[in-house]
């Protein structure tokens, strides 16, 4: 029997299926499940192998790293090998340390395998990881991933769970939080698309947001949230990429965060800011169990700079939503949420912007991350021109990606994609103990040892400083580390960040520039107060 979701899809997955040895069963035929067969002679071994993105269809891809799948009847203290092949090569990802993730039920902890994984690259580059599992006995199917999963369906209960707190919030008006959730567009397959609005009652209008042409499907002038005139906005994305699950974490630690009923800086960003927030704009690729494309096949994160509605329609609603907020003159921020395989830590891709001023603002609200949050790692930040127009390894260029092409339609400053990588960091920076005598507030740190494996705390850590950063670039933040950090306001941080980009074009000619300029008038005054002087004596 062909399952159905939530939306009332059929999954009729190659990627979702369910094999039965003996006493064992091995299944992936559930929401994000991938995995294309399983074998095994003698029970000892199981022998799997995933499937590619939209394998055997039109649009097939060589996509091959994402896997879920679960075990279940395996007896306690049973040791099985499990040998996963037909993965992209990721050496160096299993060279630093790599470990897929395993959880035992669908209530239990996601934690990181203590065992050994091997891997080997054969013909063809079928790229294979191996480790031996020691059974609990637990009645209940324990679970396998390449990174901690997080499924269409339970982002749907999230958001069902987000809807309820704020509704039992505060009673009184401006204190309220405010939440609006509705479909922003629907995908290929009919999945939801949803576009959730943050903020609390204070500001509020009697007018409601405008309908934009080709999205809202089903809505009216009457269902779109009310205008907050008097607010900035912060607009949230994730999951474009659907197996970057690290990224739907940060997700949550942010929204988790934002509905805080008793946080002060919580509080104060809900009083600041409308939160727009599009929780996964790939939705049929999170729920095929993808690792990176949509059912057309495509990377969605190249589609940015002309999407099509009719191929494009989860890109498509996404940038004509920022559009039409973009012309209020009220859009503040655009952040999209990844994560990354090669490249270490967590850090943003930014945008190169024209003038220095501008330059100097883009990367401060990076660094305002870095300042809060010390796996964030401001030096591994990319804020080049290059970054914005070079080719991936499918020959596709980066001036389709988010920041870029939201950016060039916007002209928005904080444009940025931030990245966590799938394993861990190059380094931990330090924290700053907060200008605060509240104890609610967490202490400084400064790690000791080896920067640790990335797991779900660390990555909604992150999400949460995001907004705190935010907080402290509008000076905001009743508990900021800025006076304890060796930059102790806005003022001396950009004038750090302007000493970094002296030497880069143009904004080196546009700094020297502005130093004659402040030279010679310099000069003029000095000039003018000695004729002044001279006369008066």
């Amino acid at each position: 029997m062909v399952r159905t979701d939530v939306d009332g899809v059929r999954c009729d997955y190659l990627s979702q299926n369910t094999w039965v040895f003996e006493h064992l069963t091995v299944s992936s035929d559930f929401c994000s499940g991938n995995l294309a067969h399983a074998e095994s002679d003698d029970g000892t071994q199981l022998d799997l192998r995933t499937c590619a993105d939209m394998q055997d269809t039109p649009h097939t891809t060589n996509y091959r790293t994402w896997f879920h799948y679960s075990v279940s009847g395996a007896k306690k203290d049973e040791t099985i090998v499990m040998a996963i092949s037909n993965l992209n090569p990721q050496t160096k990802m299993y060279n630093q340390g790599l470990k897929p993730v395993y959880r035992v039920g669908t209530k239990g902890r996601w934690e990181r395998l203590a065992t050994e994984i091997t891997h080997s690259c054969g013909e063809n580059k079928n790229f294979q990881i191996k480790f031996r599992f020691r059974f609990s006995g637990s009645p209940e199917p324990t679970f396998f991933a390449f990174s901690y999963p997080y499924s269409f369906e339970e982002v749907c209960r999230r958001c069902d769970e987000l809807e309820k707190i704020c509704a039992s919030t505060s009673s009184k008006a401006d204190a309220a939080i405010y939440c609006h959730r509705e479909v922003l567009t629907r995908s290929l397959e009919g999945r939801r698309v949803e576009l959730l609005t943050i903020t609390d009652a204070y500001g509020i209008s009697s007018e409601r947001e405008a309908l934009v042409p080709g999205l809202f499907p089903g809505g009216d002038a009457e269902s779109r949230p009310f205008v907050f005139p008097d607010k900035k906005v912060y607009y949230l994305s994730a999951r474009v990429h659907p197996g970057e699950s690290p990224a739907q974490w940060m997700w949550d630690g942010f929204v988790e965060f934002l509905v805080s009923k008793d946080d002060p800086r919580a509080k104060a960003l809900r009083r600041l800011f409308v939160f727009k927030i599009v929780p996964i704009i790939n939705p049929d690729g999170v729920a095929r169990g993808h690792y990176r494309a949509d059912t057309m096949g495509l990377n969605l994160n190249r589609c940015y700079d002309d999407p099509d509605p009719n191929l494009h329609p989860t890109i498509y609603a996404v940038k004509q939503s920022i559009k039409a907020l973009s012309a209020t003159g009220r859009l503040k921020f655009f952040v999209d949420l990844h994560a990354h395989a090669t490249k270490r830590g967590c850090f943003c891709y930014a945008n190169a912007l024209p003038t220095y001023q501008e330059q100097v603002e883009n990367m401060l609200y990076p660094r305002l991350i870095s300042i809060n949050n010390p796996h964030f790692d401001f030096g591994g930040c990319v804020f080049s021109e290059k970054a914005m127009e070079s080719k991936d390894k499918n020959g596709q260029s980066k001036e389709g990606c988010s920041r870029v092409g939201i950016y060039r339609a916007t002209n928005l400053i904080h444009s940025i994609t931030v990245e966590c990588n799938y394993n861990g960091g190059r380094v931990v920076g330090p924290k700053a103990p907060a200008a605060t005598t509240d104890g609610r507030c967490s202490p400084g740190e400064n790690w000791r040892g080896a920067p640790p494996k990335f797991n779900d705390t660390i990555l909604k850590q992150v999400g949460k400083d995001l907004l705190v950063a935010a907080l402290d670039l509008e000076e905001a933040n009743p508990w900021s580390r800025l006076p304890n950090c060796n930059q102790k306001s806005l003022d001396e941080i950009r004038e750090w960040l302007q000493s970094r980009i002296i030497s880069t074009e143009p904004y080196r000619a546009q700094l020297l520039e502005l130093r004659q300029a402040q030279k010679e008038e310099a000069s003029r005054n000095a000039k003018a107060r000695a004729e002044e002087a001279s006369r008066n004596a």
